[in-house]
């Protein structure tokens, strides 16, 4: 009977966890990368040419974490940022960088 009673109250959490906790943490993030997602894009607008020829997704991944972790004084090298390049387009930053080039 002890069994069942577990397994019953172990659905119950994981059902919170999923229902509340998740969705709870998942905002969160969002709040945070809709705060400081236009700083980090200027940064990266600053950087991009130099990303773009030298780097590589990985290293443009990493900078996009270490950028949002010195605004926030978080660690954001586990966080899901997948809405973050959803809102960046690299094909826009590129063509920033070649009207500037165009324009010098």
């Amino acid at each position: 009977m002890k069994l069942v009673t577990d397994f019953i109250l172990f659905i119950i959490a994981l059902g919170i966890v999923e229902a509340v906790l998740k969705p709870a943490a998942m905002h969160w993030t969002k709040k945070g990368l809709v705060k400081w997602t236009p700083v980090v894009l200027d940064e990266l607008d600053r950087v991009f040419p130099s990303l773009l020829l030298a780097k590589s997704n990985q290293d443009l991944d990493f900078f996009v974490r270490t950028k949002f972790s010195e605004l926030t004084g978080e660690d954001w090298s586990s966080v899901n940022i997948d809405y973050f390049w959803q809102t960046y387009d690299p094909r826009v930053a590129l063509d920033k960088v070649i009207s500037r080039e165009a324009q010098a």
